[in-house]
């Protein structure tokens, strides 16, 4: 379809291509939402309309903190419209509109209900929640390409990628015993494996990725919720196979991802979806997490984890834009983090919430709820002592002193795991070297 036919057939997927192309550019972004708002407001009857909304969940305008990110909302938007659509069943219609599609048709309809699952896959792994999609939904009669695609075809391929995360998060989130967990990861992992031909048939880094994130999310379920007290209950020969599992898989995406930064031929981070920003984080908080509960781990495989995390954390200042947003932000954390780690702060963590997260990315991010906790208490407790030595001092002397220390009031953060972070991260207060950026000996880690 020629641009300006776009334009008159579908302005709103028009400008959705234009303001993700042009990288959310300020002067586009409210009258893009006040047209999108107005197509929102009607029912959705047009596969223009469902493309739109599933292009913006996976570049969405850039936000402050993940919890304004209004991707999920828009999913949900995208899969009602594709499901009264009939795009959910092959050889249904819309509604009462019982007219012959052409082969084209069938296979634009088709795809379209292949991108609706995708998506709602990537978001629910992403931020751990229940698909929109059921599982027991039939979906056999989609996972075969229609006469008009070529094979190896990367979208079906990408769908049975996403179908298998679908079917084990599902499964997995049903809270099994660690024996019964372990089982359930190995045979995931085995049916996941008979993809990895067609996916290196495609020669595609970004479907590869996309494969080995999948892996991840489903070795991460070993390790979720688990501290340095809890492992020793259960630890077995094959939870630590699994854990090394996900080692493995988190060091390859960590060196993909670097390997793509680096290259001359590969745009920056903006031309990547919000996923890939998700499956980088993973792969750096699932060695964050690894290092946390498992202190005794052999000193060259914590090296080359310590090395993966710093590769997370370059590819995140490669891929940032400015300081604030959100590849800046999410750097900040990970050299937080790692830092904990050295300084063997995490091993100290202990879980207040009984049900652990459904990702890994949430699972650590409760660690850094609990790095916020740890230092505020610090610093109240420097403040008191500083008011204690001062009313001690005034007692003695029967007066103020002549230069009194002047105390910064601590910032006051509510409970939430994000809210707030961004303003906590800038803080130099008391904070010493754990903002710090990486320095030149890269905190100890080994260069490649």
């Amino acid at each position: 379809m020629k641009i300006n036919n776009l334009h008159q057939s579908s302005p709103l997927l028009f400008w959705t291509i234009i303001l993700i192309s042009s990288h959310h550019p300020d002067n586009l972004v409210e009258p893009y939402r006040t047209l999108l708002a107005r197509h929102l407001l009607q029912t959705v009857r047009s596969i223009q309309t469902i493309h739109s909304l599933l292009l913006f969940c996976l570049w969405p305008i850039p936000v402050r903190k993940q919890l304004l990110d209004s991707s999920w909302n828009y999913c949900g938007f995208a899969l009602s419209a594709a499901i009264r659509m009939g795009l959910h069943q092959s050889d249904a219609t819309w509604e009462y509109d019982f007219s012959q599609f052409s082969a084209q048709d069938m296979e634009i309809r088709r795809r379209t209900w292949l991108g609706c699952y995708i998506v709602s896959t990537f978001l629910s792994s992403d931020l751990g929640l229940p698909n929109l999609i059921r599982p027991a939904m039939d979906l056999n009669e989609f996972s075969r390409p229609g006469p008009l695609v070529h094979s190896p075809d990367p979208l079906t391929i990408q769908f049975e990628i996403e179908r298998n995360v679908a079917r084990f998060s599902a499964t997995m989130s049903q809270r099994g015993g660690s024996l019964v967990k372990s089982s359930l990861i190995l045979m995931f992992d085995r049916e996941l494996k008979i993809l990895a031909e067609q996916v290196l048939a495609t020669g595609s880094p970004h479907l590869e990725l996309s494969f080995l994130g999948a892996r991840l999310s489903l070795y991460a379920f070993s390790i979720l919720g688990e501290t340095t007290v809890t492992i020793d209950n259960h630890m077995d020969l094959q939870v630590k196979s699994i854990w090394y599992l996900g080692f493995e898989t988190a060091v390859r995406i960590a060196h993909l991802y670097s390997s793509l930064s680096s290259s001359p031929q590969e745009a920056p981070y903006r031309a990547f979806p919000k996923h890939s920003f998700w499956i980088l984080l993973s792969s750096g908080f699932y060695l964050l997490k690894f290092l946390a509960v498992s202190p005794q781990v052999p000193l060259a495989e914590s090296e080359l984890a310590r090395n993966g995390i710093r590769l997370v954390y370059s590819t995140l200042q490669t891929w940032s834009m400015h300081s604030l947003d959100e590849a800046a932000r999410i750097a900040r954390i990970v050299s937080l983090l790692a830092n904990a780690e050295l300084q063997g702060t995490l091993v100290e963590f202990t879980r207040v919430n009984k049900r652990p997260p459904l990702s890994i990315v949430a699972d650590v991010m409760e660690m850094v709820g609990w790095l916020r906790a740890r230092q505020r208490e610090k610093e109240a407790t420097v403040e008191k002592n500083a008011q204690v030595a001062m009313e001690n001092q005034i007692d003695a002397s029967g007066m103020m002193p002549l230069d009194p220390t002047l105390m910064l009031d601590p910032m006051m953060l509510d409970d939430s795991i994000w809210e707030g972070l961004d303003a906590w991260l800038t803080q130099e207060v008391e904070m010493g070297n754990l903002l710090h950026p990486y320095p030149e000996d890269n905190f100890g880690f080994p260069t490649e």
